[in-house]
């Protein structure tokens, strides 16, 4: 099962989006923000997911 998930970034609110797959608990993670995370951390160590790639859409101070 594909599970998409937003995490709101700080401290410029942007937003983070994880994508993985339940049976292989692979994760994509889209746009991350410049600090450090601590609920997208918690939820990826939670789900023992495996981050497989980072993905940037675009340029900006907050995620580059």
């Amino acid at each position: 099962m594909l599970e998409i998930k937003r995490f709101v970034n700080s401290p410029v609110p942007s937003n983070t989006y994880l994508i993985s797959m339940e049976n292989t608990r692979s994760c994509i993670v889209i746009d991350p923000g410049s600090k450090e995370e601590p609920e997208l951390m918690a939820y990826i160590n939670e789900k023992g997911l495996k981050v497989d790639y980072i993905l940037l859409t675009h340029e900006h101070f907050d995620h580059c």
